[in-house]
């Protein structure tokens, strides 16, 4: 990561909630200032692509308000840290669903937990930068995460189908391999 940071303009959009692209990426933009507050104009006006943005959430963010209406960015993983409490921090969303404010977006209904910040602002970024981006390189991702596999497909649709794109991923022997599971386009 390190390498490829020197020789190209990098953005990781990561999906699972560790620390493994911060600390290979120390310092990129996460999307928070430096007092851990949630920064959308930052972001909406970020011109450099030197950043790391956790689309499903991340182990450095927590709640704060007394019902959790807000996620802050913590760099010390030895703090306290709020994942809400249920049944105190319901947010109403499609089909008057009621949901548990998190810091984190998992299991079922990934659509409507990422309707509130950050994961809306991230969703829109990556959106976004899946079209600006000159080559797109893909670690580790399964695809099966619809949201993500639609804004792949619907860049490489619109745009020249032959940019580059490179997936890297390992299944175990037992494990369908990427390439045969269903990918609805993103394959071609």
């Amino acid at each position: 990561m390190t390498r490829l940071r020197k020789e190209f303009c990098l953005g990781v959009y990561n999906l699972n909630y560790d620390t493994v692209a911060l600390s290979a990426l120390n310092g990129a933009f996460t999307g928070f200032d430096a007092s851990g507050q949630f920064a959308p104009d930052d972001m909406a006006n970020q011109m450099e692509w030197d950043f790391v943005y956790h689309l499903h959430g991340s182990v450095h963010q927590t709640l704060v308000g007394p019902f959790g209406e807000k996620l802050r960015w913590v760099d010390d993983l030895n703090a306290e840290f709020d994942d809400g409490h249920i049944g105190l921090s319901l947010d109403w969303r499609s089909d008057d669903r009621p949901f548990v404010r998190t810091t984190l977006v998992a299991g079922g209904f990934k659509l409507d937990q990422l309707l509130v910040e950050p994961y809306s602002s991230f969703h829109a970024a990556l959106v976004r930068d899946v079209y600006s981006a000159d080559a797109i390189l893909i670690g580790g991702y399964g695809f099966g995460d619809e949201h993500v596999n639609r804004a792949l497909q619907n860049a490489f649709v619109e745009r020249d189908a032959r940019r580059p794109a490179l997936v890297v991923n390992w299944s175990p022997d037992d494990q369908d391999l990427t390439s045969s599971r269903a990918t609805h386009g993103l394959d071609s």
